[in-house]
């Protein structure tokens, strides 16, 4: 299934010549195949779309091990670098919320997706600088 979206989005992109934006009921749905089809990705036990101050936010909130919790960090945001790139809502920031197996409060980590879009879209960036210059967390 994931390899039929990822086509579609290479042949609407041919064909209108530039990235084509997608509403956020369509973004839904890729970012749940995205999560599905993947054998490494965390499950995913949602997402919020929303506006805080002069912020647009897309938060997901994940569950993994926290042996995981870095790879599970960097799949969700470059999932979300990705979708956001080509949504019709002007995504500002990103929000990662990962939950544990065992009974640990979870862990809260945000990037401003311009910032991310270095690293994740137009690979200006390596995977230290992001963090650096990106990546903030914190203990909720």
């Amino acid at each position: 299934m994931i390899k039929k979206i990822i086509s579609t989005l290479i042949l609407f992109k041919a064909v209108m010549g530039n990235n084509p934006h997608y509403g956020n009921e369509q973004i839904i749905m890729m970012l749940e195949e995205f999560f599905k089809e993947s054998k490494n990705s965390p499950a995913l036990f949602g997402h919020h779309f929303y506006k805080n101050k002069n912020e647009m936010v897309f938060q997901v909130e994940i569950e993994t091990d926290a042996k995981n919790v870095n790879d599970a960090m960097i799949f969700s945001f470059k999932i979300i670098s990705k979708l956001a790139n080509i949504s019709k809502t002007n995504f500002t920031h990103s929000i990662v919320v990962m939950h544990f197996k065992i009974n640990a409060l979870p862990i809260i980590a945000k990037t401003e997706l311009s910032c991310s879009k270095k690293y994740f879209i137009d690979k200006k960036q390596n995977e230290i600088q992001w963090r650096k210059n990106c990546l903030s967390i914190q203990n909720n």
